[in-house]
C-alpha cells in the first residue's frame, strides 16, 4: 500500500505495516525500498489547511538481499520544506550505489 496510517511512530526500521509493500516491491523487481514516516504530533489546524508533519523520517532498504541502508530524520517546520526534501533525496541517492 502506498499510504498507511498508524496510531504511533513505528519503533522498528521496517514496521510490520510496511512489510506488504516491501513484498510487492520484491515481486516487482525493485532493488531498493524507501519508507517515509510522517509524524503528525502537532495539533490539527483549524484553518482547514492540511496539517504539516512534526517530523519526517526517510528510511532506505535494499530489497535483495534485504538490509537496512540509511535513515534520515528532519523537522520540516525548522527549515524550508523544499530544501529539506531535496537534501534528504540527495542523501538517499548517495546510498543507492551500495
Amino acid at each position: 500500500m502506498p499510504i498507511q496510517r498508524v496510531s504511533e511512530k513505528p519503533p522498528k526500521n521496517l514496521p510490520d505495516e510496511a512489510r506488504i509493500s516491501l513484498d510487492d516491491a520484491l515481486e516487482g523487481g525493485a532493488d531498493f525500498f524507501v519508507l517515509a514516516v510522517l509524524d503528525y504530533q502537532n495539533p490539527l489546524r483549524t484553518s482547514g489547511a492540511p496539517p504539516k508533519p512534526y517530523n519526517v523520517s526517510l528510511r532506505l532498504f535494499k530489497t535483495a538481499p534485504y538490509r537496512f541502508l540509511y535513515s534520515m530524520e528532519y523537522n520540516p517546520a525548522d527549515k524550508d520544506e523544499l530544501a529539506a526534501a531535496m537534501g534528504a533525496a540527495r542523501a538517499i541517492a548517495r546510498h543507492l550505489k551500495d
